[in-house]
């Protein structure tokens, strides 16, 4: 017969829905500077209303093309271990039963990318529609064209890998005492703009001395800093997206399992 999950556990994993997942959105680096780009300007027609849809999509698919889910992935787990370690229950169970948390966490990888999957997925219209409000189909293939280049791919690769929920977990945190657990459009503003600073404290000399360049080439490129805010009022709501009922049963069963197996009779 198998010990019973302490109830603070289990209030911990419902009213915590899944402890926040985090997101790395595509739009992770959407304010970070225009890169190499050398496509010369061509006079074309307008595109039809489907291409020009199809346009704007291709742009966001660049973009999350270059993102590296992985490593946000693995960003998002050391914050969740970190809130599972500051539950008094968990951290006893941890010590009574070493590893416990470790396991936990291996456990609920897949729930957590799963997730983020979903949410991606979800409010990929939205953002469609948000570079379609500020961007020409012309603006957007630039932009697509960059974040397929060698250098916009270092930049969401670095955004990603520096990417850290830091404000907007410590914005729930504080919220949490008053029983409001939304996460804040500043705190996640905050997160992204730090893991855009880190990025661009990545790049080369000769990085910035292309976006100067650019700038003044392509100046729709910068562009993107006008669309930041919906970009991330937008990431603020995946944040506080909900997992459906099944994620929360998966969630439950993780917990539930690795507690039976290490601390049951």
């Amino acid at each position: 017969m198998c010990g019973p999950v302490p109830t603070q556990v289990q209030e911990f994993v419902i009213l915590r829905s899944m402890l926040r997942f985090r997101l790395v959105a595509a739009f992770a680096c959407a304010s970070a500077p225009a890169a190499l780009l050398t496509t010369p300007l061509v006079a074309q027609e307008a595109p039809t209303p489907e291409e020009a849809q199809a346009i704007y999509a291709d742009t966001y698919d660049a973009i999350n093309e270059g993102v590296d889910n992985e490593a946000g992935l693995d960003s998002t787990m050391k914050v969740v271990r970190r809130e599972f370690a500051s539950v008094p229950a968990i951290a006893a169970a941890d010590a009574m039963s070493p590893g416990l948390i470790d396991e936990i966490m291996t456990e609920l990888r897949p729930v957590f990318g799963d997730y983020q999957e979903r949410v991606r997925v979800l409010y990929r219209p939205r953002m469609i529609a948000v570079i379609a409000g500020g961007l020409t189909p012309s603006e957007a293939s630039d932009v697509a064209d960059f974040y397929r280049s060698e250098l916009g791919r270092r930049i969401l690769d670095s955004a990603s890998r520096n990417y850290s929920p830091d404000a907007t977990l410590d914005g729930i945190s504080e919220l949490e005492e008053e029983d409001d657990f939304e996460a804040t459009r500043q705190d996640v503003e905050t997160d992204l703009r730090n893991a855009s600073a880190a990025a661009m404290k990545e790049l080369r000399d000769e990085d910035f001395a292309t976006f100067a360049r650019l700038a003044i080439e392509k100046p729709a490129l910068l562009k993107l800093n006008t669309i930041s805010p919906q970009i991330v009022s937008l990431r603020a709501e995946m944040e506080n997206e909900q997992p459906n009922a099944q994620e929360e049963a998966r969630i439950q069963t993780v917990v539930e399992s690795v507690f039976a197996r290490r601390l049951g009779d």
